[in-house]
């Protein structure tokens, strides 16, 4: 029996020494880690994690690949098989008020490691900044301006001095961060949480929610541009704080510059929408697309809607246990506003 014990647990220390993120240890840490972890196998079908549940643990995946949705309607964000890991947002500063912001499922038998973030923090507290970067970069990877990937125009080692940059900024509920024709010289990238995109009616003289923009969307771009007033305000929606990565204009001209056709013409697609008569409130309509397409969209038949929305996957579509109904309402979706 310990002779098993002892064996499994160097089978857990070879499978760690081959991830990515743990690289930077010592041998000698990553048996403190892998004694600590609790193994875990799941059928098919089963959730590993739910989403709006709370983050206090990371998983590595031994063997086997799990989907990433966030609805059964809204198809897999993405998938992650042997050697890859998930629910790094527990390890970050003030990770004890993470909460998990897609469901895990399981697409075939798969084998985790279970790694709590108290047990993490007491073995190997100097690499939180470690797995914060690779956090930050797994947010910005998933940023595009007019389907274009924000960091697919640079080289890694650009990528890096340019996330580098980045400040981490947080906001509380109802808090204005940009103010309608005011000037703006930040460009922000949302980390969680969301706000609300805020214009005055030039007809009516009031104000009108014309956009909600949520996880891995940006604003700001546009002032920054052009040089002129905000035209429109952006506010932090109310029930949650808003968390930002945020650059200043400098840094936004330099490593962003090579964009700047493809944000110009998303710029303009997005103010010719704003122009047009009031229009009905709406959410960024998928994941991975500018909220301007979805304006776009908006005004278009109900069947170019549902031409445009994402199809859902071989993966998703497979019965699955059910998470609670409130872990399927997330939006985490991708757009702009400038």
């Amino acid at each position: 029996m310990v002779k098993g014990q002892a064996s499994a647990m160097q089978s857990s220390a070879n499978f760690l020494k081959a991830v990515p993120l743990l690289s930077p240890l010592s041998d000698e840490q990553r048996a403190a880690l892998s004694n600590v972890m609790e193994p875990l196998t799941f059928k098919d079908g089963e959730y590993i994690v739910n989403m709006g549940q709370k983050a206090d643990a990371m998983y590595f995946i031994k063997s086997g690949e799990v989907a990433v949705h966030q609805g059964d309607d809204k198809g897999d964000l993405s998938r992650l098989s042997q050697g890859k890991y998930f629910g790094e947002s527990c390890l970050e500063e003030g990770g004890a008020a993470q909460v998990r912001k897609a469901n895990i499922v399981a697409v075939g038998n798969v084998s985790v490691l279970k790694l709590a973030a108290d047990e993490f923090n007491n073995i190997i507290g100097d690499l939180k900044t470690l797995v914060e970067q690779n956090f930050k970069k797994t947010v910005m990877a998933a940023v595009t301006i007019d389907g274009t990937k924000l960091l697919g125009s640079m080289t890694p080692d650009l990528q890096d001095i340019f996330l580098s940059k980045l400040v981490e900024k947080t906001f509380q509920p109802g808090e204005t961060i940009i103010e309608e024709a005011k000037e703006n010289a930040t460009f922000y990238i949302i980390k969680s949480g969301s706000v609300k995109v805020v214009q005055v009616d030039k007809g009516k003289g009031t104000p009108r929610e014309i956009a909600s923009l949520v996880e891995g969307q940006y604003f700001g771009e546009r002032a920054l541009l052009k040089g002129e007033p905000a035209n429109a305000a952006i506010k932090v929606k109310d029930g949650a704080a808003l968390t930002v990565y945020s650059c200043d204009r400098d840094t936004f001209t330099e490593y962003l510059g090579p964009l700047q056709a493809i944000i110009d013409t998303a710029i303009a697609k997005r103010e010719a929408a704003a122009n047009e008569p009031e229009k009905p409130h709406f959410k960024i309509s998928s994941y991975g697309a500018s909220w301007a397409s979805a304006l776009s969209a908006a005004s278009s038949s109900s069947s170019t809607n549902r031409r445009r929305s994402p199809t859902r996957s071989s993966a998703c579509a497979r019965p699955r246990s059910s998470p609670p109904s409130s872990n399927r309402t997330c939006s985490t979706r991708r757009g702009s506003w400038r």
